[in-house]
């Protein structure tokens, strides 16, 4: 929970005017993964309730899961990191799996933007967390931590198509207002 609390104590502020309360719905993609697995299980422990999404292919699909399940507040936690025997994000370095990437780590968290803003026809757009990477930054001097990357940074590292595809995911999230 190292993580949850660390990202809680940078963003306690956002956090606080728009995810707090009793009984909220949270519908959760991405639970299959680490990061996902450690959400859903610090609300159930806080004894909120808590929906996984299922494999995000297109717009509709997310459109299917809040008809379903009516939620309050979305994560979004997913995205591909490995595959085929290879744990780590050197498996998007292979030939031919941009396509993956691109699938998985930009148009997924694209499309849960988008449906969760689309609700808003008949209510304000659900409150949407994003979680990406630290993968898309780069320090000039990586002994120099004095100045950590904030979340209003720019990503400066394309050293990979991961971090690549990462980093504009993370710069077109931000087109989203209900989404931090």
């Amino acid at each position: 929970h190292d993580v949850l609390q660390y990202f809680y104590q940078k963003n306690q502020y956002e956090l606080r005017k728009i995810w707090t309360g009793p009984n909220i719905l949270w519908l959760i993609y991405g639970t299959a993964g680490w990061i996902g697995g450690q959400f859903r299980e610090l609300l159930n422990v806080a004894g909120q309730k808590v929906v996984s999404g299922r494999r995000v292919t297109c717009v509709k699909d997310v459109e299917e899961d809040i008809d379903t399940y009516k939620p309050d507040r979305i994560i979004c936690s997913l995205g591909r990191t490995h595959g085929e025997g290879i744990s780590n994000i050197d498996y998007l370095e292979k030939q031919g799996k941009l396509k993956d990437n691109i699938r998985d780590n930009l148009l997924a968290p694209m499309f849960i933007a988008q449906a969760s803003m689309q609700y808003s026809k008949l209510a304000a757009p659900i409150p949407t967390l994003y979680i990406g990477t630290g993968c898309i930054y780069e320090y000039d001097n990586c002994n120099d931590l004095s100045h950590p990357f904030i979340e209003q940074d720019l990503p400066n590292f394309f050293g990979s198509s991961y971090s690549t595809v990462k980093g504009a995911t993370d710069l077109l999230i931000d087109a989203y207002p209900h989404v931090i």
